[in-house]
């Protein structure tokens, strides 16, 4: 059995190899990000949710009833 390459990386280590897999920005250091990005970041998370909630949901009728009023 092969050990995985993640062992012994911090979290930070570990978002920051994937980041630099995909070209993104990965600073040495964590630190906040700017306004553009925070957005960018929360927008995809919602995508993920709806798309969540919808393959959840089985059909269109109750993915209705999943969103709000």
């Amino acid at each position: 059995m092969t050990e995985s390459k993640t062992l012994g990386k911090t979290q930070f280590q570990q978002v920051r190899e994937f980041h630099l897999g995909f070209d993104c920005p990965a600073p040495e250091e964590p630190q906040a990000l700017n306004d553009k990005l925070a957005m960018n970041r929360a927008a995809f998370i919602m995508e993920e949710v709806v798309e969540l909630l919808h393959a959840t949901a089985g059909n269109d009728d109750r993915f209705k009833a999943f969103l709000p009023n």
